[in-house]
């Protein structure tokens, strides 16, 4: 217990000094999980591989489908699931021939094993370094949606060449009706775990239960797909998408506020502990490789992490040019605009989290007893496919974006515009309205007015609940008609989203200082409950 918890710190202290040195973390924790596993006198640390497989999934999936836009995921599905689907296929059997021809003692199992293992790129890596860089929203969409999807494909792979490995064969006709079936279960089983927690929250009224139960949600539906044969991956997946986009109307601003905390903490803790358990795991590993030549050992897994990157640039380039021809000549609408976007997505491969615990979850023996003898070999060159790309392409994917001038459209500005407009609209109509029934004074209502400039972009007010003195008797008048703007304004917000006017980034951004401002107007009220303010569910 000592061991782990000190390993735990260890990756927390690398993980929060490359928050402070601005580096994504998943570069800094790739890079600190090695030097803390090259530590003399660590023993082995001990991993069940389907343990852990189900505890960091789930979570990791569901907390990257929350904050992905359903709209923009749906606008630019195809293009997502030719990455997805069709880019992890050609990459497992790419990475697996270039496994074969530079360590021809592999067998075709293990080779294709490594392919699953470094097939999809990683979510959490790719929305690390987006978030660091200004992006178009159509090529992120493209880069997060794949994450997001790409898992569910590589890890029916994985686990057929698993099942190869250690069985020594597998059925093929399985394999395919697995792939095909798998998918429709687990999405619809998402959906509808995602929704019935939605339902049953409704029914809760205290923040800290509220947030129990979305940390529950990604296990529920992980688990219950894998106990029916459904896709685990898609299943949390859906879960996680229809939860993130019911959310603002479901949870309270506190609640909401506090579980962003908890879920960004969760998610930081479990890359920190994974990174650094593959580090422990992997001295031993070298180690057992060090009778081999380490001059060859490195050039075999530069090869592997080469083909891994070649393949993506291939097929990206191939498809997103067939796609933008195909996009103009029928007039429809395409996530590219140019050979730039192209060059991004292709140098957006970072593998991260997943490929970590599939090389971690490697079974040591096959189904006679008799030892994986490939097993080092795989668990090496995925980490090199894993550093390669974490390093080499996380570090030099924001300069080459600000290279080719790949920034931010104006659709997102405009997007933000109008809500702001319009959402002070209704604020300022509200307060109208109240007047109009003679509950408001004139110059309350000046007052008020004023005081919500904010929510229309106003860059020289700043949100806070009172500007200046409040006649004593007007002070809880005033705060009941802020929370009353505060609600319009909201509702208004929503409603663009709903009308797929604006985004999910516009929506977070501004419902985020909404629920800001409603908090501490709570707070300055003293009015709590169980802990929490009694914000109103929206």
């Amino acid at each position: 217990m000592e061991l782990i918890l000190g390993l735990v710190l260890c990756g927390l202290a690398v993980g929060l000094a490359a928050r402070r040195l601005q580096i994504p973390y998943p570069i800094a924790l790739v890079i600190g999980g090695l030097l803390v596993g090259s530590a003399p006198g660590l023993p082995v640390v001990a991993i069940n591989p389907e343990l852990l497989l189900t505890v960091v999934l789930p979570p990791i999936l569901y907390h990257a489908a929350l904050f992905t836009s359903w709209r923009d995921f749906r606008r630019n599905l195809q293009g997502i699931a030719t990455l997805a689907v069709g880019l992890v296929l050609a990459t497992a059997v790419a990475v697996a021939a270039t496994a074969k021809l530079v360590a021809p003692e592999m067998s075709w199992a293990a080779a294709l094993l490594l392919g699953a293992i470094v097939s999809p790129p990683d979510a959490v890596a790719a929305t690390a370094v987006m978030r660091r860089v200004t992006v178009r929203k159509k090529v992120a969409t493209v880069i997060e949606g794949e994450s997001l999807v790409n898992d569910a494909a590589a890890l029916v792979l994985y686990k057929f060449a698993v099942l190869a490995v250690i069985a020594g064969g597998v059925s093929l006709q399985e394999a395919g009706l697995a792939f095909l079936t798998g998918g429709p279960i687990g999405i619809a089983l998402g959906l509808a775990i995602g929704w019935a927690a939605t339902w049953g929250q409704r029914f809760l009224d205290d923040s800290t239960a509220e947030i129990a139960v979305s940390l529950t949600v990604p296990y529920a539906a992980y688990l219950t797909a894998e106990s029916v044969g459904g896709s685990a991956v898609l299943a949390t997946v859906a879960a996680g998408l229809i939860r993130g986009w019911q959310g603002p109307e479901t949870f309270t601003p506190y609640t909401r506020l506090q579980a962003f905390a908890v879920w960004d903490v969760l998610v930081f803790v479990i890359n920190t502990v994974v990174f650094v358990l593959l580090g422990v795991h992997l001295a031993p590993v070298l180690h057992r490789l060090s009778e081999a030549s380490w001059s060859t050992l490195l050039l075999q897994a530069a090869a592997i992490a080469l083909s891994a990157i070649a393949i993506r640039a291939a097929w990206v380039f191939a498809g997103g040019a067939l796609n933008i021809w195909w996009a103009r000549r029928a007039g429809v609408a395409c996530p590219y605009r140019s050979w730039r976007d192209l060059a991004v997505v292709a140098w957006s491969g970072m593998r991260g989290i997943v490929s970590l615990v599939a090389a971690l979850a490697l079974p040591f023996a096959t189904a006679d007893g008799m030892a994986f003898a490939a097993r080092d070999q795989v668990v090496f060159f995925a980490y090199g496919v894993i550093f390669v790309t974490l390093v080499l392409q996380g570090l030099t994917l924001g300069p080459l974006i600000r290279l080719l001038k790949v920034g931010r459209d104006d659709g997102q500005d405009k997007e933000e515009q109008i809500a702001r407009a319009k959402s002070a609209y209704a604020a300022a109509d509200e307060m109208k309205r109240h007047v109009e029934t003679g509950k408001l004074t004139q110059d309350m209502t000046a007052r008020l007015q004023h005081d919500l400039r904010w929510i229309g972009n106003d860059r020289d007010v700043e949100p806070v609940v009172q500007r200046g003195p409040v006649p004593q008797g007007d002070e809880q008048l005033y705060r009941g008609f802020y929370m009353t703007a505060l609600g319009a304004a909201r509702r208004r917000l929503i409603k663009l989203h709903r009308d797929e006017v604006i985004g999910d980034d516009v929506l977070h951004r501004i419902e985020r200082e909404l629920d800001v401002e409603e908090l501490r107007l709570c707070l300055r009220r003293d009015d709590w409950s169980g802990g929490a303010p009694q914000a109103g569910r929206r």
